[in-house]
This record gives C-alpha cells, sequence and structure tokens, in this order.
C-alpha cells in the first residue's frame, strides 16, 4: 500500500465461528447452492454438521457471521477513525475498503 489512496491500517475482526468453526443442527433449514448454476434450494438438515475454522467459507457459509462482523465494524467506526469528528461531535464515516476472506476450492 502506498498510503495514498489506501491508508495501511489494518484491523482483523474474529468470531468463535472463524477460530472454531461450528455446528449446523439437525432440522435447521440450510440454503445449498450449485456451484455452477448458482442455482439455490433449501434443504433440512437430517443430521447435525459439525464443520471446522477451515472449512468456514470453503464449504459453509455462516450469514450471521458476517452480519456480526458488519454490525461489529459500524459500532467500532468512531474509535478506529477518531480524527473523523466534525464541529458538532457528529462522525462522518470515511471511505473505507474492507477487505473479506475469500477461498477458491477446486474439486
Amino acid at each position: 500500500m502506498d498510503g495514498v489512496n489506501v491508508g495501511s491500517d489494518v484491523f482483523i475482526i474474529e468470531t468463535d465461528i472463524t477460530k472454531k468453526g461450528s455446528v449446523v443442527w439437525k432440522g435447521q433449514y440450510v440454503d445449498h447452492r450449485d456451484k455452477l448454476s448458482r442455482k439455490k434450494r433449501w434443504m433440512q438438515s437430517d443430521e447435525d454438521v459439525v464443520y471446522s475454522a477451515k472449512q468456514l467459507d470453503d464449504t459453509v457459509v455462516s450469514t450471521n457471521q458476517i452480519r456480526l462482523i458488519v454490525k461489529t465494524l459500524k459500532e467500532h467506526f468512531p474509535e478506529i477513525f477518531l480524527e473523523r469528528l466534525d464541529i458538532d461531535g457528529k462522525f462522518e464515516v470515511p471511505k473505507t475498503l474492507v477487505f473479506c476472506k475469500v477461498r477458491f476450492a477446486c474439486r
């Protein structure tokens, strides 16, 4: 990073699922997507499915985890960007780039 267009501050938000993985409980409805057609269908899980942190975002996507990260970022913007308070003490959100972990799996 050259510091001109993008600053060099890095903030890492980790969740319990990111560290340990989690479980999809039996009976829970799960969105299944075909990787080629992107067609999706909802199916009820017929058994508990335990997944590791390594499987997260590869074979499992946790929408609640994504929501938690966005919510956490929003709540902590004022302490991350202390200089962004205007004269009236109102916080102004600066342009921000968010890079997310993405893994591609070739099978």
